[in-house]
């Protein structure tokens, strides 16, 4: 009878790690896929103020761009908050 016990016990643990390397494979996917696309965001951020301080042609056109990509940015956090909090 006990090893009945013990062999119930060792197979619900395999089935249990088995469903539990799937569901953690599925979540490192998802994962990885939120980071790219908030990686690319970023890069499109940074080089649409690389080109504006570029264009700039004296210290109004950089305060300008300093209050652009400022704004930009704090859309961006409370986008990720709103995300973040689904």
């Amino acid at each position: 009878m006990k090893m009945l016990s013990i062999f119930i016990c060792l197979f619900s643990l395999s089935v249990w790690a088995d469903h539990h390397e799937e569901k953690v494979g599925k979540t490192f996917e998802e994962k990885k896929a939120k980071m790219l696309e908030h990686f690319e965001k970023r890069i499109t951020h940074l080089n649409e103020g690389k080109s504006c301080v570029s264009s700039a042609t004296d210290e109004a056109g950089l305060k300008a761009c300093h209050q652009k990509m400022k704004s930009s940015r704090e859309e961006m956090k409370k986008a990720w908050k709103a995300k973040k909090m689904k």
